[in-house]
């Protein structure tokens, strides 16, 4: 048997991980295995948002250490991370203090004026990204697209939703949908929309200082869907003070009901983001022309079972979840390929389709959350038709 053993270090927004995954080249078999966990997290420092590298590079190092301590031949090391920071450098290469976040307001009001000055339209098409105060990138390479019909989701702190194409999308269509293109492995294009995911509870949870999060989604999945929805990608909800006050806010500006219990804040963020998650998908669809038959959902959010569900019944389309270490995974394949050991994405592809676990959601047509979609299009239809 030949074995290649490869070293992954991924580093989110909320935590980072050192991962060892073995492939076996005869089989075609890929197993990943948790080396070292670690938290990440946002610091107040001199009146900045900031991340602690120094934390970062020390836990990079303990996994790394670990790595070396199991007594086997390790081929390669990626590194895969966010990539809207830097870090600032003096002319000796040391690091001037620490990177500033993306979460922080100092950039707050410089794309209006860089909109003013040149043009949205032209920036957009000399750019094609998405205009937000910031972006990210996505790792695709590990989610199992099975033909050309699949929409992918990478659900966590962020949640990116798109397709796979050969050619970028910079017409006004894709303009005025606030579309991105990224590029990604082969040349092909990454086609999708930054959506505010996982933050909104993530904060809650601290907020709240919940610590059993299974016992919470129980919970908020014995509520009635849709009493409290809000905008997710709505800028206030990007760094505010108090998140659990600002969804409470938004809600009784709009003279909804107001979220008061643990349960009730996590169902207006699960159904909030289930809504917009079947916005998107439909934005995406006209942009290319063909409506999709499946949604693929990976990263760490694929293992919430009722947002899953909730996201089929709203977007009216199979969805499968997994894998969860899906940017790992992609970071490996890349290696594996440097290796010669894969020939392309799409032979990584059925690799990661016969050894992840995968699990298929089938839309409802009769849940509370898909009759409400329903509503949503026979009113917007009415208003157009008065228009």
């Amino acid at each position: 048997m030949t074995f290649r053993n490869c070293v992954a270090v991924d580093l989110g927004a909320s935590s980072g991980r050192v991962m060892l995954a073995r492939y076996e080249r005869e089989c075609r078999s890929l197993t990943l295995r948790e080396i070292h966990r670690f938290n990440n997290g946002l610091h107040s420092q001199n009146g900045y948002v900031t991340w602690d590298v120094d934390s970062l590079e020390s836990a990079i190092r303990l996994g790394l250490n670990k790595a070396c301590e199991e007594g086997i031949r390790i081929d390669s090391i990626g590194i895969d991370t966010w990539g809207v920071d830097f870090v600032l450098l003096d002319q000796q290469g040391q690091r001037v203090g620490l990177p500033v976040a993306y979460r922080d307001s100092r950039t707050d009001g410089l794309m209006a004026q860089a909109q003013q000055q040149l043009g949205k339209r032209d920036i957009y098409q000399r750019s094609g990204i998405q205009f937000l105060p910031f972006n990210t990138a996505s790792a695709v390479i590990a989610s199992p697209l099975n033909g050309s019909r699949a929409a992918y989701l990478s659900s966590g702190t962020w949640s990116l939703m798109g397709f796979e194409s050969q050619t970028p999308f910079t017409n006004d269509t894709a303009l005025a949908a606030n579309i991105t293109n990224e590029g990604g492995a082969e040349g092909r294009y990454r086609v999708l929309k930054n959506i505010m995911g996982l933050w909104l509870l993530q904060r809650v949870l601290q907020e709240r200082q919940i610590n059993d999060l299974p016992a919470l989604i129980a919970a908020t999945q014995a509520l009635p869907a849709c009493r409290f929805i809000i905008n997710p990608n709505d800028d206030r909800f990007i760094n505010p003070d108090e998140m659990c006050s600002e969804i409470q806010a938004a809600c009784r500006e709009t003279a909804q009901p107001i979220p008061e219990s643990d349960a009730e804040l996590a169902r207006c963020i699960f159904d909030s983001l289930a809504l917009l998650y079947a916005d998107v998908l439909h934005e995406l669809a006209q942009l290319r022309g063909e409506d999709f038959s499946q949604l693929h959902i990976v990263g760490g959010g694929c293992q919430n079972t009722l947002l899953n569900q909730l996201c089929a019944d709203a977007c009216g389309i199979r969805v499968i979840a997994g894998p969860v270490e899906a940017s790992t995974l992609g970071n490996i394949g890349i290696q594996l390929m440097t290796l010669d050991e894969l020939n392309n994405v799409d032979d990584f592809h059925q690799v990661v389709s016969t050894t992840a676990n995968l699990t298929t959601f089938t839309p409802n047509p009769d849940s509370e959350i898909a009759h409400y979609v329903a509503q949503l299009h026979s009113t917007r239809q009415t208003k157009e038709l008065c228009a």
